[in-house]
């Protein structure tokens, strides 16, 4: 997961950017200018990125306590689907039936958005899910303040 935020916000182009290793005319290597350039740089990716995993929590911590109220009052065995990036329970039989093709869709989007193989997912499966994600976001955020440290 660090990787992956890592990767995307630009740091990994920093740290291996031409910045830090140059050559004069002479063949010296420039290593402390492009350390500086890399160091004050530094700060502020680790800001983003610990306020993007600040996001991430929320909104994994949002999905979770939707999910969590679904197997509340449907069951752990109910099915989930994703509509306008709200997980939702499937609707009572009747509706089912008016917005089949809809549903169908949505459950299949729902199954994708988490990670998970197949075309619906459960409550009990989407909060086990969603529970994995929020253990690495909070890895990755470890990770990155022991970072910062440094």
């Amino acid at each position: 997961m660090l990787d992956r935020i890592l990767n995307n916000s630009g740091l990994d182009k920093i740290s291996n950017s031409n910045a830090v290793s140059w050559r004069d005319n002479d063949g010296h290597v420039g290593f402390s200018e492009g350390l500086n350039k890399v160091e004050s740089c530094r700060p502020e990716i680790l800001k983003s990125l610990m306020r993007e995993a600040d996001e991430k929590t929320d909104r994994e911590l949002n999905r979770l306590s939707r999910v969590v109220e679904i197997s509340q009052n449907r069951g752990g065995d109910a099915i989930v689907r994703l509509k306008n990036g709200c997980l939702k329970s499937d609707g009572g039989i009747v509706k089912r039936l008016i917005f089949k093709s809809r549903y169908k869709a949505e459950r299949r989007e729902a199954a994708r958005h988490l990670g998970l193989s197949g075309d619906t997912v459960s409550a009990a499966s989407a909060a086990s899910k969603i529970q994995e994600n929020l253990r690495k976001i909070t890895e990755a955020s470890y990770k990155i303040q022991a970072y910062s440290r440094r």
